[in-house]
């Protein structure tokens, strides 16, 4: 043989044995494809390839419902740059089965497989929650590995009604498992099932979607600039891709929070005509995209009147999302409404001074509560 066709035979060998046939079932199990249609999704997800949806977004969801003793989940991990360290981020996951607690789950680039813990042989729910933000990292769901002639059944209880937050760090859960404010922000201490958002969802039997990405504004970022706000980026499936676009007939919600503001106030108050008028407008396309839905305007609690000096930034930002509300009510629109949660204080902060997991309960009561009072539920 010649020495050409050794090179290429090795070459090939190589490549076969260094790649994980994760579309492929191992021995003694069967592999159910991400397209199998008792697959739950929730969140923003793109299906181009619908054996191999990705996602970016904190909150995405996926459950299935399955027969036996056996369950392996396969996906990939995309990360968004390094850490402090150099290490590429990685993702963090909660799997739940059942009822059992949550269990803890990075994924980082080379990981494609995590079998769960040991199960009896009866039927079981698999909730899998993406716990970290866009910042970290894409993720893409490959599908489940179960016991040998199994399927999955169909899915019980799912929530008919659905409610979508948007929103910047606080939203995500940024550092809510800190330990105090002078923690910086690390993928491990970000937990947006246990943010105000998720738990509020949870309390109000919803479904449950986060368009969120922390430093978003609705003018300006944190870092001041008017570029990539969120409210420039609301249309996207990735926060960082201009396409593709998401299909707002896809899903629609019947409560959207909006959060937004507390970045365009960190450096200092923003123009008022600029603000409001761009704040307004978001809120008609909201209005256009769901005509039906009940539009909550919300802020807090990481602002006050003492911070940045002078600036009375907590009343100001009340005074700016009442007169648009009004604006709303004027225009003939009588299901768009303003909340301002509690200021957090000593004993309410995670990483970065953002509200930990003890705020973020508090916040999901107060609003859960203020919901409930403008809506049927």
């Amino acid at each position: 043989m010649k020495k050409n066709s050794l090179f290429l035979l090795f070459i090939s060998f190589t490549l076969y044995t260094c790649t994980s046939p994760v579309n492929k079932a191992t021995k003694g199990t069967t592999f159910i494809s991400a397209d199998h249609p008792n697959f739950y999704y929730s969140g923003r997800i793109d299906f181009s390839n619908p054996k191999a949806p990705r996602f970016s977004y904190p909150g995405i969801t996926i459950k299935a419902r399955f027969q036996g003793s056996l369950c392996n989940i396969k996906m990939r991990n995309y990360s968004h740059g390094n850490m402090p360290n150099g290490e590429p981020k990685k993702n963090y996951y909660y799997i739940i089965v059942d009822d059992q607690a949550p269990e803890l789950v990075p994924w980082d680039d080379g990981k494609e497989v995590h079998k769960l813990r040991k199960l009896n042989n009866g039927i079981h729910e698999v909730t899998i929650f993406k716990r970290t933000e866009a910042l970290v990292g894409d993720g893409e769901f490959l599908g489940l590995e179960i016991e040998s002639g199994k399927s999955l059944l169909p899915l019980e209880n799912i929530p008919q009604r659905k409610i979508e937050f948007i929103g910047n760090s606080i939203t995500c859960g940024y550092g809510n498992e800190g330990d105090s404010k002078d923690c910086p922000f690390s993928p491990e201490t970000e937990n947006n099932y246990m943010a105000y958002g998720a738990i509020t969802a949870r309390a109000l039997n919803a479904q449950y979607m986060a368009v969120a990405y922390s430093g978003k504004g609705m003018y300006r970022n944190y870092d001041e600039s008017t570029k990539e706000t969120m409210s420039l980026i609301y249309d996207r499936i990735f926060p960082h891709e201009p396409s593709p676009k998401w299909n707002f007939d896809k899903w629609k919600p019947d409560v959207v929070v909006i959060n937004l503001g507390t970045n365009d106030f960190a450096k200092g108050n923003p123009d008022s005509t600029i603000f409001c008028n761009t704040y307004l407008n978001f809120v008609k396309r909201i209005r256009n995209y769901y005509p039906q839905a009940h539009i909550f305007c919300i802020s807090g609690p990481m602002m006050s009147d003492t911070w940045p000096p002078g600036n009375k930034a907590w009343t100001t930002i009340k005074n700016y999302i009442t007169a648009c509300v009004k604006k709303m009510e004027v225009l003939g629109d009588k299901k768009v409404y303003s909340y301002f949660l509690t200021p957090q204080g000593e004993g309410d902060y995670g990483c970065d001074w953002h509200p930990n997991v003890k705020r973020h309960q508090k916040m999901a009561n107060e609003l859960t509560a203020f919901i409930k009072s403008k809506t049927a539920w």
